[in-house]
């Protein structure tokens, strides 16, 4: 567990990062849908206003997908049923309802998307 002043620090150090955090990464697209982020990510909480969020990799866009993309979705289902693509309307909702807006949608090579959020409460 450590010394007592090596948990002082760490949580000294967990405190700081909690205010100061700007910018986050994450790649849930094709995590269970259920613990995508931001749905059971402590993100919220700490990314503070006006902070981003960025996310990289194939998404549905409308419940579809190029074929390729369709191709890796459906071999992640086939590894775990609760894998799978997120669709980009469906994280951006649940980004949403935690007070995390979507920004800007950038294509990327091989028919990724990075997303672009913001904490706006």
């Amino acid at each position: 567990m450590g010394s007592p002043s090596a948990r002082n620090r760490r949580a000294r150090i967990s405190s700081a990062w909690r205010e100061s955090v700007g910018l986050a990464t994450f790649r849930a697209m094709v995590s269970p849908a259920g613990s995508s982020a931001p749905r059971r990510s402590r993100l919220p909480r700490h990314l503070r206003v006006g902070g981003l969020l960025v996310t990289y990799g194939p998404y549905l866009e409308n419940g579809t997908a190029v074929p390729s993309n369709l191709d890796f979705d459906a071999s992640l289902k086939r590894r775990n049923a609760d894998w799978g693509l997120r669709d980009l309307d469906d994280v951006t909702r649940v980004a949403a309802e935690r007070g995390i807006a979507r920004r800007q949608v950038v294509r990327m090579p091989a028919n990724n998307l990075s997303v672009v959020f913001a904490k706006t409460a």
